[in-house]
């Protein structure tokens, strides 16, 4: 079954947008049960993975101390382009599961991604010295339906 590229990666960015909260005002959740922002250890991983990364490029600085943009949309556009991935590979593997799948039930292929991404950024080590695309790696083989994905989740929820 086929879905709308560009609709989804607008769903993306909304998603990567309210979980990490960068949007102050209220807005409508792409996924119910999605949180909005995630978690303060999600949105505290991901800040200290943008000072780590623009701590590495201090020379980039502006003269008045700014990040550099550049950087963080760098870091950002990885993150979207894994989620639009993680999202393609939920919806080939809810059309396996229900061969008559039509696009009401992509919600439950953006559900499963929303899970898999906030995981993810909950677990990332800001520590981690290795490219940005290999510590996104593991988003790929996450499975938002395992136990132990939903009890992690639980877990960062409470």
């Amino acid at each position: 079954a086929e879905y709308l590229f560009a609709a989804a990666c607008i769903n993306i960015s909304a998603i990567l947008i309210l979980l990490l909260g960068f949007n102050t005002s209220p807005s409508m959740l792409p996924v119910r049960s999605m949180p909005c922002p995630a978690n303060f250890l999600v949105r505290k991983n991901f800040a200290r993975l943008l000072a780590a990364r623009c701590g590495n490029q201090a020379d980039l600085e502006n003269s008045d101390g700014a990040v550099p943009m550049l950087i963080v949309r760098d870091i950002f556009g990885e993150l979207f382009c894994a989620g639009v991935f993680k999202l393609h590979s939920e919806w080939r593997e809810l059309c396996m599961r229900k061969p008559n799948a039509t696009l009401l039930d992509f919600g439950e292929a953006l559900a499963e991604t929303v899970v898999a991404l906030e995981h993810l950024l909950g677990s990332i080590s800001p520590d981690d010295r290795r490219s940005l695309s290999l510590m996104l790696d593991p988003l790929q083989q996450l499975n938002p339906s395992s136990w132990t994905t939903h009890f992690w989740i639980h877990l960062l929820r409470l």
